[in-house]
């Protein structure tokens, strides 16, 4: 099945993602995660960075598409290649009842999956982290 994996940024500030499709005034976001940035602390409590994680959109429904107006979207991009499984598996984990968003996937994928997100280098999870850090940032002014 084809997917349109989009990070979607609301004009509240939330950062969803999710397998996206579009009506003519609306965004319709299927499995919709939430992106969450948490403070990275060194062992002396210094801030190193940010780490990225998904939680369920609203954790209190068991509905597995959202519709969103397009008026609440201030951008729609792609997401990142490296954060693909990732969200795939938390998807999984989060709608378990949605039974296709990789329904193919055998168990020893889904460990080569986790093991290829776990075996990033530094480099890589450093750019994709100030990617995100980017998008997080309130002071960017859009004319």
């Amino acid at each position: 099945m084809e997917t349109n994996y989009l990070v979607i940024h609301l004009a509240n500030g939330l950062l969803l993602v999710g397998d996206v499709t579009y009506a003519p005034n609306e965004f319709i976001i299927r499995n919709p995660l939430q992106l969450v940035a948490r403070e990275a602390r060194d062992a002396n409590g210094k801030i190193i960075g940010e780490s990225i994680n998904f939680k369920p959109y609203i954790t209190m429904s068991d509905d597995t598409k959202i519709v969103i107006e397009r008026q609440h979207v201030i951008t729609a991009v792609n997401l990142g290649q490296g954060f693909v499984r990732n969200y795939e598996v938390v998807a999984r984990q989060a709608f378990a009842e949605e039974k296709d968003i990789m329904e193919d996937v055998t168990d020893e994928e889904l460990e080569a999956i986790e093991r290829e997100v776990n075996e990033m280098d530094k480099e890589q999870l450093e750019y994709y982290e100030r990617l995100l850090s980017e998008l997080l940032t309130d002071n960017k002014t859009i004319h």
